[in-house]
Order: C-alpha cells, then structure tokens, then sequence
C-alpha cells in the first residue's frame, strides 16, 4: 500500500483486488476521485500507484476530483494514460475554456450500454484549482449536454453520474437528472449510505471515505 501510515494500515488496494478478481468480468467499476488529500511528493507517487491499480483492475472511469487534480490537468492525464484509466470531467475547465478530459464514457457490457458521466460540485475548492490554471464550469449545463449526445448502439442503455461532491449540493447545483439511472456522490462524511439516498427519484449511493470500502450496486 503506498500510503506511508505506520498504524491501522487496512490493505484497502491489495483486498479490492482480490475482491474484484473473484468477480464477473460484467461488472462495471468507477471511481468518483479524491485519491490523494495532500501536496507532498509522496502523495504525488501515490496518486501515480493509484492509477496504475485502476488500470490493472481494469476501472471504467474515474472521476476527476479537486483533490486528484492538486498537481494539474496534465499530470492527472499522463498518469491516467500511463494506467490505462478512462477519465470523465464533464464541467473541468482549462483557462482557455477548453476540456482537459472527456465528459462521459459509454461502456458496453453484458447486452446493456452504460454512460458514465463526471461532474464536480461547485465550491471554495475551486481556488485550488485556479492554482493550476484550471476552474468549473455548472455542473448542470456538463450533465445535460451529457445526456444529450447521442448513443452509438441500439442496446439498452443506462446512465451512471459520478459527482464529486455531496448529495446536497448535486440537489442544488443539477436541478434536472432526468435520464439518470444512478448517481454517486463524494464527501459524506466517513460511513457509506446503508440505504441509497434519492434526489429528483434518483437514487444517490455514497461507498464511504477514503476508498475504505467499496460500494457495489447492481443496475
């Protein structure tokens, strides 16, 4: 584990992957970022660790949190690539008002096509952002265009939206999610939900901090 902690280490990566493994290769997994909470070099390997463990576990999509994005859109992006790790940030903007990363990826899988949209709620984080040149735009208007391209099959099709920041603020900043099958939110706080949450009938799933556990949810 390449987190540095000399007590109460839970081998969070090494019992994901076993968990995984042992599962069907249907399965889709997502990652709603935060994978690094400070600025040191270490953090910086860490982050690189990480993404090299999604690659492997073969992770659909990870969205782009503030915290991931701490030394730059750049970074991030040869990090994902070196991984071979899909990232969505659908509101994510450079200070030419361009895209660092896509806003959705379509995954098909077991005759059913899934959109994974990434968004980041609006707040105070956003001058840490601005340090590397990088701002966000409203989350609502990155969703509906989402929602709005699209599909390039006939299978049936499904939309998972991965929002990094809490229940309350995706009900106040994406006041329309219709066409959302499941979003999952980020920043609640140390337990996962127990019960999905719903915001406009949507049910909101929360796997918890810290990647400490995994949320699985069938679709």
């Amino acid at each position: 584990e390449p987190c540095g902690c000399a007590l109460y280490q839970m081998g969070g990566l090494a019992r994901r992957s076993q968990f995984l493994l042992d599962r069907s290769a249907a399965r889709i997994l997502v990652e709603n970022g935060g994978t690094v909470k400070g600025e040191l070099e270490q953090d910086n390997l860490k982050l690189q660790t990480m993404l090299r463990v999604f690659g492997q576990l073969k992770t659909d999509a990870l969205n782009a949190g503030w915290p991931d994005l701490r030394y730059g859109a750049e970074t991030l992006a040869l990090y994902a690539q070196e991984g071979n790790v899909p990232v969505v940030a659908g509101n994510l903007r450079r200070a030419d008002g361009s895209a660092p990363f896509p806003a959705f990826r379509d995954v098909e899988r077991s005759g059913a096509a899934t959109r994974i949209i990434g968004a980041a709620a609006l707040g105070p984080h956003e001058q840490d952002l601005a340090v590397n040149g990088l701002s966000l735009a409203p989350p609502s208007a990155a969703v509906r265009d989402a929602l709005a391209k699209p599909w390039k099959t006939r299978l049936p099709h499904r939309v998972v939206l991965l929002s990094y920041g809490t229940a309350d603020q995706l009900q106040a900043q994406c006041p329309d999610l219709t066409g959302v099958t499941v979003a999952i939110v980020a920043q609640e706080g140390e337990a996962p939900f127990s019960v999905p949450r719903r915001v406009q009938d949507v049910p909101v799933l929360y796997a918890g901090k810290d990647g400490k556990t995994l949320g699985v949810a069938e679709l």
